[in-house]
């Protein structure tokens, strides 16, 4: 084997290309990932300044209350004066938030009178309750609605006028109930605050963008010009020599090839080869163990799917063993409802572990499954219905399935309960259908006694339409549509390229 000849002459100049060509990749990274951040910052700053907002807020309008009742308690003084004292202090109060200016109070009455108001004290001993924001919100309404929505207290989103700039601006208030004073107390703060800290952000982005693209234009310029001149000296020294790497990798992506060293004309290029074949063995070695590895995990996986399953089996028996103790038909209808929403989880579960790609199942079969469930649970009480299937094989996340579950068994469930009376036999209809290789469309029919005359599910208050309207726009973001006019039926359709598999 004749002598190795050096280029360690030539070595100098790759390692000055080799250098600008990483500054500038570097310099394009750096430049990505600070948008990047950027991007994810303000995301991160918006809703942390939110959620620290709404605990301030909460926290204050809270204490307020508290502290009202302790002072009307605890004084013999009689009420009508206490209250005026109590009124004349919560409009000075000024409290310190993330805004611009510190947070304050305002009380209205139940009827829409302004009782006390900071920003617009004009209105004070004025009827309100008509008054709408520029999106045509009645806030006396909207208070009111939040109110018992939430037992007495909520968070409610407006357009208010805000003293501070002088305009009118989007605002989120915290209100709750005064006991005994037929009026609640509520505090805000305007979302506009947020832009300000935002704003800082991109004016920062801003100059370090400028400084990387400076950078990375000078880079290029040179890269250019290194590359003409040391490319054309190496090309006709190093081509063979890289030829035979380029084989070499070439072969390595799929079997575990070595590389022939005594083909190889330079020394350097020689020690390369040599652990260039070391990497060879290690990457199939490690190949191995990456593929044991994948194994462990999913074995894990389903083990875990497989415990969930079983977990929420047994919240159903306990949930069961406590329904039959109980003589009250409307807790045990509660109870079912609740065994039945935990079933339709626990079959997620099941068909995930039974599945063989542990993201996805076949929704087809969930649905016929889940359906086969709920007419089991329900012809026990004597109600009878048939099920018939009209289903495409459709493949779906888990992300999508769990909701969906939820959907069915809340409309399924309504059917049995409410759609036939007496000895009727009902018949239930499950459209399941791919639209256009790009949405799903999701039916459910029933030959019932449909919804009442002027029954509206938008503005209906019952908690199952809200459950599901609720998990159709904001789990599957997509639409539904309801029509009670002959029967019930339920139009769901989304889009499942929402989420990326998990596994």
């Amino acid at each position: 084997m004749n002598p190795k000849k050096s280029i360690g002459r030539y070595f100098l100049n790759s390692i000055i290309l080799l250098s600008f060509s990483m500054l500038f990749l570097n310099t394009a990274i750096t430049t990505f990932n600070t948008y990047n951040k950027y991007k994810e910052q303000c995301k991160s700053i918006t809703e942390s300044y939110i959620e620290k907002q709404e605990a301030i807020v909460k926290y204050q309008v809270e204490y307020a209350v508290l502290d009202i009742e302790t002072r009307c308690s605890n004084s013999e003084t009689s009420q009508d004066k206490i209250k005026k004292t109590l009124l004349d202090w919560i409009s000075q109060v000024r409290f310190p938030n993330q805004g611009r200016n510190p947070g304050f109070f305002f009380i209205r009455s139940f009827n829409g009178k302004s009782v006390m108001s900071v920003s617009t004290p004009h209105l004070v001993g004025t009827d309100i309750s008509k008054k709408k924001d520029p999106n045509g919100i009645v806030t006396h309404d909207l208070f009111i609605k939040t109110l018992e929505n939430g037992n007495g207290e909520g968070f409610a989103d407006y357009s208010w006028f805000n003293p501070d700039t002088n305009q009118v601006e989007k605002k989120r208030s915290f209100i709750k109930v005064i006991p005994g004073w037929d009026s609640y107390i509520g505090s805000g703060f305007w979302f506009n605050d947020i832009q300000s800290v935002i704003d800082a952000k991109k004016t920062e982005l801003y100059l370090a963008l400028q400084k990387q693209l400076l950078i990375m234009i000078i880079l290029m310029i040179i890269l250019t010009f290194s590359s003409f001149l040391i490319s054309q000296f190496f090309k006709k020294k190093l081509i063979k020599n890289f030829n035979h790497f380029i084989h070499f990798f070439q072969k390595a992506t799929n079997t575990a090839a070595l590389i022939d060293m005594d083909k190889l004309e330079y020394s350097e290029f020689n020690e390369i080869a040599v652990y260039a074949n070391e990497m060879s063995i290690k990457q199939t070695h490690a190949e191995n163990q990456i593929k044991q590895s994948l194994n462990e995990k999913e074995i894990l996986l389903r083990e875990l799917y497989h415990r969930t399953k079983n977990n929420m089996q047994v919240i159903i028996s306990l949930l069961n063993m406590k329904a039959s103790q109980m003589n009250d038909k409307t807790l045990e209808l509660v109870f079912k409802g609740i065994q039945n929403k935990i079933h339709s989880m626990a079959l997620v579960h099941e068909k995930l572990y039974q599945s063989e790609n542990l993201s996805n199942l076949e929704l087809d079969k969930y649905i016929t499954d889940l359906c086969s469930y709920l007419k089991e649970s329900y012809s026990a009480d004597g109600q009878q219905c048939n099920f018939i299937f009209d289903m495409e094989k459709i493949v779906i996340l888990i992300d999508f399935a769990l909701p969906i579950g939820l959907i069915l068994e809340e409309l399924i469930s309504n059917t049995f309960k409410h759609a036939y009376s007496g000895a009727q036999y009902g018949e239930i209809i499950i459209t399941l259908k791919k639209q256009n290789n790009e949405t799903i469309l999701l039916q459910v029919k029933d030959n019932g006694i449909g919804f009442p005359n002027n029954f509206n599910y938008l503005e209906s208050d019952t908690l199952g339409i809200q459950t599901i309207v609720t998990l159709a726009e904001s789990q599957l973001n997509g639409t539904i549509e309801f029509d009670g006019s002959h029967g019930v039926i339920c139009k769901i359709v989304f889009d499942d390229r929402g989420y990326s598999p998990r596994v």
